[in-house]
């Protein structure tokens, strides 16, 4: 399977395959004018869905061994690695690249720090996440639910209900004041 995103300012396209007898890979292309590959990570990226950092500058993804990395695109260098011991189905950076929010294969939603490096919550049956820009506040979701928590004091601070189906991915806009949440209903 290939997953594919565009960067935030819309100069770049990550694409990645799964892990499969051929390993994962991932690679970003630079797609205006004659299209051209400017990061290749051949092997051994274990998450479907790796993301751009908020500057189109990163990359992040987890790798087979289970630590979330944030590589630089330009240098190819990495500048964040972070142990998580989980694969990951997929990762999300804040606006500010501090935090990452980590949805596991065996479904935890999780908030790493960054600058720490550490777990900062870890919410088990949960598997979809998003990090508030500013706030000490995290979305998850199970299912239709989706859940307000607070990741320093590691408690859930309100649920909100309206799906009828299973929420597929959730987003807080760049300010923060609204969540975006999208389901099969």
């Amino acid at each position: 399977a290939v997953f594919v995103r565009f960067s935030p300012d819309d100069r770049l396209v990550l694409r990645s395959t799964r892990p499969g007898p051929r390993e994962g890979g991932l690679s970003v292309w630079r797609w205006e004018g004659a299209p051209k590959v400017v990061l290749r990570i051949p092997a051994g990226v274990c998450c479907q869905e790796p993301c751009f950092g908020p500057d189109s500058d990163t990359v992040a993804f987890v790798d087979t061994a289970g630590s979330l990395k944030v590589v630089d695109i330009a240098s190819e260098a990495t500048v964040k690695s972070v142990l998580l011991g989980k694969h990951a189905r997929g990762v999300v950076l804040d606006t500010l690249a501090k935090r990452a929010s980590v949805t596991t294969v065996d479904d935890r939603a999780l908030v790493v720090e960054l600058n720490e490096p550490k777990t900062s919550l870890d919410v088990p049956g949960r598997w979809i996440s998003a990090c508030h820009p500013r706030l000490d506040l995290v979305a998850v979701s199970e299912f239709a639910e989706i859940e307000l928590w607070s990741y320093r004091e590691q408690r859930k601070l309100r649920s909100l209900r309206g799906h009828e189906n299973q929420v597929l991915r959730l987003d807080f806009n760049p300010g923060g004041d609204v969540l975006t949440s999208t389901s099969w209903d």
